[in-house]
């Protein structure tokens, strides 16, 4: 009996592993991103941050991001949505000479709900909008970021996605796995995606979407992990996000134990729902012969990286058929890892934090139960604390 139930975790990873090879292969063989782009007129574009109870943090975010602004840009291009405050974020925001939108609806928090507001008035009332930005609160631009990603939108693309990064991968080690995990998450595999020519994903921050995308497919995505959804409904519009290597976007690793705890149950929940809700459409629109719905069925069907391989190393056990299909995706799981670090990262840098590893699985083990809670409908966004 337990053999049939290791073999049966060893089956779990099936699609994950064919997800994780497919996408490191293509990524190996990615072409090199070329040179320093020269300097784009910004003036259509508008940077968009959703606040919520951000007063400590948000005057050193809009000092750097104004500080970034291309030829064409000033603060007022900039927009910041102080959502469900109960501090000065919008105060604070104001004393920058930038467009503040206050949001006051308790029933509808979050993110997703926030850009929607900002989105929905810039559509509205600013006619010189064409393209859009979202940044977080505590967003960092690498120093060509913004020029990247606007010479991706005169090259066409209709959606784009920075490279997101950690900021300080050095820290701790909690910065080190995070670092680890986010090269092989938000660069490594986007990157597998657009050497494949399908649509990278939507990372959440150092997003940027123009308005013939808006207009088609408004940015209604309530959920806890509003990007995944919002970027499935792209997905079935038809419509693809261009990753932009060279254009890094960075954010601090949450600062303490209840920080990650707090980001984790909201990131994984979500994903659980997601693959609820939409993995049975999506393999019914594969079945139908749509193939570009079968890489977006796959990454959903990946699990978070630590239960992916805790349920390899349990299929190893089960002996015949599971230890084969375990032996095979832990080795896809190691190279994956491997060209994170070396393709997308510092090398073997990187890969110190895996000494770190077991603790870490142990502790992702433990809050199984908290994420099945937040994978249901009724769960309400839970804003990270920032401060350590």
């Amino acid at each position: 009996m337990i053999g049939i139930l290791f073999t049966a975790c060893a089956l779990a990873t099936v699609p994950g592993t064919v997800e994780l090879a497919l996408l490191t292969a293509s990524a190996a063989r990615a072409t090199p991103p070329r040179g320093p782009r020269p300097p784009v007129d910004g003036s259509s574009l508008r940077i968009v941050i959703p606040a919520h109870d951000e007063e400590h943090g948000i005057d050193a975010t809009l000092e750097h991001v104004l500080a970034r602004l291309p030829s064409g840009m000033s603060p007022r291009e900039v927009l910041v949505v102080a959502d469900n405050c109960t501090d000065a974020t919008a105060a604070v925001a104001r004393r920058h000479g930038v467009r503040v939108i206050e949001r006051q609806v308790s029933k509808s928090r979050g993110k997703g709900h926030a850009l929607n507001e900002a989105f929905t008035q810039l559509l509205q009332h600013d006619p010189g909008a064409e393209r859009f930005l979202v940044l977080d609160a505590d967003a960092r631009l690498g120093p060509s970021a913004i020029d990247e990603l606007l010479s991706a939108f005169d090259q066409g693309a209709a959606a784009v996605q920075a490279s997101y990064r950690v900021a300080d991968p050095d820290l701790d080690a909690r910065s080190g796995l995070l670092n680890l995990a986010w090269l092989c998450f938000n660069h490594l595999r986007p990157l597998g995606r657009q050497r494949l020519g399908l649509s990278v994903g939507i990372l959440g921050n150092g997003f940027g979407l123009t308005r013939d995308v808006l207009v088609a497919v408004p940015y209604r995505a309530g959920s806890v992990v509003e990007d995944l959804e919002y970027h499935l409904r792209l997905v079935e519009a038809g419509f693809a996000v261009r990753f932009v290597p060279t254009a890094r976007v960075l954010a601090a690793a949450a600062p303490t134990a209840g920080a990650e705890r707090t980001q984790r149950v909201r990131w994984e929940g979500g994903r659980l729902r997601m693959l609820i809700d939409h993995l049975p459409r999506l393999v019914g629109q594969v079945l139908r012969g749509k193939k570009y719905f079968v890489e977006p069925a796959l990454e959903l069907a990946l699990l978070p990286l630590a239960l992916h391989g805790t349920l390899l190393a349990l299929g190893i056990a089960s002996g015949g058929l599971g230890s084969m299909v375990a032996g095979v995706g832990l080795a896809v799981l190691a190279l994956h890892v491997l060209a994170g670090a070396f393709l997308a990262g510092r090398g073997s840098r990187d890969l110190l934090a895996l000494a770190h590893a077991p603790a870490h699985v142990a502790r992702k083990l433990a809050l199984l139960p908290a994420i099945v809670r937040g994978s249901a409908r009724t769960t309400s966004w839970k804003r990270t604390d920032r401060a350590a």
